[in-house]
């Protein structure tokens, strides 16, 4: 006999994200010799592209869940947060933080794996972005056998930087933040001198985005501005798909 699967409901709110108009004049259509448009509207993609990707990543780490009137957000619980534990480093005063932390290490992205395993995680789409200066030490990390095999890995024309502890790494400048309470730090928001930088990982089938498509408005010849107008906007949502959170972490700096 057939059984009904009893799914609980997980939710996620969809935001629109919008490039600031940029106006071309009738004189610099005239005068100019490029084609100006096209760098115009290569530069709202582009923006655009750059958050969705933090915007997406952060929203792996906050939920809505539905009350009375409206929806309470949830963030990552702290069993899904571990910490780096190598050496004691310096941190990159260009963040805005101060003082040191225990550096990212080999053994941090070992222990995530025999996590995701303990959770009968699927072993295939297995990835973690990876924050620049983490990467690093990462690297300084690794023996020259470990390093060699984990290079074999490396598909750059991808954004891969390589494979290793069954995670594929890929890389950004800024990944995720928290504050001491443990909770994520939106995307743009400035860090404080005891903030945290993180580096999240995630199993594919476990996290779920919507991205629609970008849209481009135009004003062409607009009366107001003697010349063109032009701006772009995308409407965005995810989170992690299963309410226990099991399939997504985060490995966070410890303050030394």
């Amino acid at each position: 006999m057939a059984k009904q699967r009893a799914d609980s409901v997980v939710s996620y709110i969809l935001d629109e994200y919008t490039t600031d108009p940029t106006h071309i004049s009738w004189r610099e259509n005239m005068e100019i010799s490029y084609q100006k448009t096209d760098s115009v509207l290569s530069g709202h993609v582009n923006g655009l592209t750059e958050r969705v990707g933090e915007e997406i990543l952060y929203s792996w780490l906050r939920g809505v869940k539905p009350v009375k009137g409206g929806y309470t957000p949830e963030y990552i619980p702290s069993s899904r947060i571990f910490f780096t534990s190598g050496a004691a480093a310096g941190v990159n005063a260009d963040d805005g933080q101060s003082g040191q932390r225990l550096a990212l290490h080999h053994r941090d992205l070992s222990k995530l794996q025999a996590k995701f395993n303990k959770d009968n995680i699927p072993a295939t789409g297995r990835y973690i972005m990876i924050e620049s200066n983490m990467y690093q030490q990462l690297i300084d990390s690794l023996s020259q056998n470990q390093m060699a095999a984990f290079q074999a890995t490396a598909d750059l024309k991808k954004g891969i930087l390589g494979t290793f502890a069954g995670f594929t790494l890929l890389q950004r400048g800024s990944v995720v933040a928290f504050n001491s309470k443990l909770e994520p730090l939106e995307v743009g928001q400035s860090l404080e001198k005891e903030d945290n930088l993180g580096t999240l990982a995630w199993q594919s089938d476990c996290v779920t985005k919507a991205i629609g498509a970008t849209n481009f408005y135009t004003n062409i010849n607009d009366a107001l501005y003697y010349g063109d107008v032009f701006s772009a906007g995308v409407k965005i949502g995810g989170r992690a798909r299963r309410q226990d959170w099991k399939g997504i972490a985060v490995i966070l700096q410890k303050t030394a």
